[in-house]
């Protein structure tokens, strides 16, 4: 091992692993040793994650030919569903982004209420719809 800093021997010691998992005492551990247990995240590493998440989301979103007309309000939505959903989770809402692309959002915002993501997390979907109806950031 060659080591120059504390924080190469540190990783090299620890190794990098970028899935959850168990250490040797059963203590969730992810990256360079870091105890999810008893250190979890700090509210600055929790945005940097957010920020590449949702750029990967925004990317997902723009495979639709249809997402670069939309409104920011409107791209917010899909971004935010391409985030909670994934890809293929949002591929699966046919009848929703067949309306998006004819303009309707009356029919995707109904679409969207139909589903089971509904089910699952009420408040979420009931705003983001609000949002497409009426294309404005939410008040609260």
């Amino acid at each position: 091992m060659r080591a120059r800093t504390v924080q190469e021997l540190v990783a090299a010691h620890e190794g990098l692993r970028l899935k959850p998992y168990k250490d040797s005492l059963g203590v969730l551990t992810i990256g360079y040793g870091r105890n999810l247990d008893d250190v979890g995240l700090r509210r600055n590493e929790a945005e940097i994650m957010l920020g590449n998440d949702l750029r990967a989301a925004r990317v997902s979103a723009q495979r639709y030919r249809w997402f670069a007309d939309l409104s920011d309000v409107r791209q917010a939505v899909i971004v935010d569903m391409h985030f909670q959903l994934g890809r293929a989770g949002f591929a699966a809402f046919t009848n929703t982004r067949a309306a998006i692309a004819a303009g309707d959002w009356h029919t995707a915002a109904d679409e969207m209420i139909a589903s089971r993501w509904h089910e699952q997390t009420p408040t979420r979907c009931e705003r983001l719809a609000r949002m497409m109806v009426e294309d404005r950031w939410p008040d609260a």
